[in-house]
């Protein structure tokens, strides 16, 4: 039996304001000074925050948590991208940031796009859906996961992390390490 619901009271009210200023915010340092008080009240919030910082590309791979998952299973269980989708689910089943199979599919689909200077994926078969979708890792995708490349270097980027848009070309690309902001691409000597 589930307990029923509770009142709020005004230190959790002004903890849920807080935070969704900070996931809206058009800079993650906001986020992470959020985070950073994890006496405050509603911790299960802040922990379940905190994943959101593993959207924000890798330093070294410049791919998100989800996205080395996916290249790290199509090398592993491709080429259906059914099956690679299904085990990236199942393999991180126990994590606070749910994402389903529609989200996971255009990864792929980010990750193998033909106007990419550089894809790391390919697509084959019909492309528009999971099930009769072929994935494949290019030799670009290997060099990316072996830490020879870098997928934002090579591709540049332009994504949406909440409210912090990401975006290469005016340089507003922030990295993290193991959920840890580490750098602004401006800022980024490579």
């Amino acid at each position: 039996m589930s307990p029923g619901p509770t009142a709020l009271n005004e230190d959790e009210l002004e903890t849920i304001d807080d935070a969704w200023s900070a996931v809206t915010a058009a800079d993650p340092t906001l986020l992470v000074k959020f985070l950073s008080n994890d006496a405050g009240p509603l911790p299960l919030l802040r922990r379940s925050l905190r994943r959101l910082l593993f959207h924000l590309p890798d330093v070294e791979t410049g791919l998100n948590f989800w996205e080395i998952a996916l290249v790290s299973l199509t090398a592993e269980k491709g080429p259906e991208a059914v099956k690679v989708v299904g085990f990236t689910i199942i393999r991180n089943i126990d994590d606070l940031d749910c994402v389903g199979d529609q989200y996971l599919f255009a990864r792929l689909h980010r990750l193998a796009d033909p106007s990419l200077p550089h894809p790391l994926l390919s697509l084959s078969g019909d492309i528009v859906r999971l099930r009769g979708t072929e994935v494949h890792l290019t030799d670009v995708g290997r060099d990316v996961m072996a830490g020879k490349e870098n997928f934002v270097s090579l591709n540049g980027i332009d994504d949406w992390v909440g409210g912090t848009h990401l975006d290469a070309k005016a340089g507003r690309v922030w990295f993290q390490r193991n959920g840890e902001l580490v750098s602004l691409l401006r800022n980024r000597e490579r």
